[in-house]
C-alpha cells in the first residue's frame, strides 16, 4: 500500500474565491461544513484507504464528499442543489467527454464553490490500456476541463474504477497530481435501490468513523439517495471537509486550445485520430488507437438517452 502522506495546510475558514453561492453554512439542523484542507500536490500525494492505506487527512466524524463521472443533465444539477441545501462543498471528478457535452453544468459546479479534478477523457480502465494511452486519457481529460472553466482545475485525479498500476501512478505523481481513492463506496453503481445506497453508505462510515465518500452524479439513484444521506450525516454529527489545492493544474496548451475551438463551434480537428505529444517530448507518429469525435447535439442526445434508460 502507498503512504497517504502529503504536504497539507489546514484552515477552518472556507475559501470563497471561486464561489458565488448565496447559501449560509452551518445552520441548525443542516449538515455542518468543517475545515477546508489546502493540499500542496508537489510530488503527487495519494489518499484513500482502498488504494493507499488509512486516510490521514481526516479527523473523527469528518467526511469528504466526492462525485464521479458527470456532468449529466438534470442529475448533476440535482446533486448540486442537494449540496447547496446544506451549504456544503464537494469534489467532483468529471469525465472530460461528458464535461464537453455539458459545459454549462461544469461551470455551474465551479460557480457554486466545488472543487473539480480529473477523471480521464472517456473513463477507460487505465490498468488495461497501457502507459501511452493512459497518459493520453489523463491529459485529454484535464485539457477538456480547463478549456471549459479555465485554469481552475485542481491537480487532483481519481482513477476510473480505482484501477491503477505502478507505472501510471508514477506518471501521475511526476505531474504533481494528487491521487484520490476512497474509504466508503456508496454502491450507487451496483444496481442498489435508494434505501440500500443510504444504508450501505452509513454502515461503512459508522464502522470507519470518517472517510472519503464515493458517489456518482451520473446516477439517478444518487440523486434520490443523496438528500437522505446528507440528513443522516447531519443527524449523526458528521462535518464536511472541503478540498482545495495550492495551485491549479496546467494542461497541455495546444490540447486546451483545440477543445476551446470546439466549444466555440469551430472545427477543432477532433475527429482526427491522434497520439498526444507532451511538451518536450520527441515527435511521434500518429497511431489509430482512438478517435475523439466532435461533441455536438447528436452526442449530447446520445449521452442523455443512455442515462435516461438506466
Amino acid at each position: 500500500m502507498h503512504s497517504s502522506v502529503g504536504t497539507v495546510m489546514m484552515t477552518v475558514a472556507m475559501t470563497v474565491t471561486t464561489a458565488t453561492i448565496a447559501c449560509e453554512p452551518n445552520l441548525p439542523g443542516k449538515l455542518q461544513m468543517g475545515r477546508t484542507i489546502i493540499i500542496n500536490t508537489d510530488g503527487g500525494a495519494a489518499h484513500g484507504s482502498v488504494n493507499y492505506g488509512e486516510t490521514r487527512l481526516l479527523r473523527e466524524k469528518e467526511v469528504i464528499l466526492t462525485f464521479d463521472d458527470g456532468p449529466v443533465a438534470h442529475r448533476t444539477t440535482a446533486v448540486l442543489n442537494a449540496l447547496e441545501h446544506h451549504c456544503v462543498r464537494a469534489t467532483f471528478f468529471p469525465v472530460g467527454r461528458m464535461a464537453m457535452s455539458r459545459p454549462d453544468i461544469l461551470r455551474d459546479t465551479l460557480r457554486r464553490g466545488h472543487t473539480i479534478g480529473g477523471h480521464t477523457w472517456s473513463h477507460p480502465n487505465l490498468r488495461r490500456i497501457g502507459l501511452k494511452r493512459s497518459r493520453n486519457e489523463i491529459q485529454k481529460g484535464f485539457a477538456a476541463l480547463e478549456a471549459i472553466i479555465g485554469q481552475r482545475v485542481a491537480p487532483l485525479f481519481r482513477f476510473p474504477y480505482l484501477a491503477e498500476s505502478k507505472k501510471i501512478l508514477a506518471y501521475v505523481k511526476s505531474k504533481d497530481i494528487a491521487s484520490f481513492s476512497i474509504d466508503v463506496d456508496s454502491g450507487d453503481t451496483r444496481g442498489y435501490g435508494v434505501s440500500r445506497v443510504v444504508s450501505t453508505t452509513m454502515a461503512q462510515l459508522r464502522r470507519r468513523g470518517r472517510g472519503i465518500l464515493l458517489f456518482h452524479d451520473s446516477k439517478s439513484v444518487t440523486v434520490q439517495a443523496l438528500p437522505q444521506i446528507l440528513k443522516r450525516l447531519a443527524k449523526e454529527g458528521y462535518r464536511v471537509v472541503h478540498l482545495e489545492t495550492a495551485s491549479p493544474y496546467h494542461a497541455i496548451p495546444d490540447l486546451v486550445a483545440r477543445y476551446r475551438r470546439q466549444l466555440k463551434g469551430t472545427p477543432a480537428q477532433l475527429a482526427e485520430r491522434h497520439e498526444l505529444t507532451e511538451p518536450g517530448a520527441a515527435p511521434q507518429r500518429k497511431k489509430h488507437w482512438q478517435s475523439s469525435p466532435d461533441i455536438n447535439s447528436k452526442t449530447v442526445d446520445w449521452i442523455d438517452k443512455i442515462f435516461a434508460t438506466e
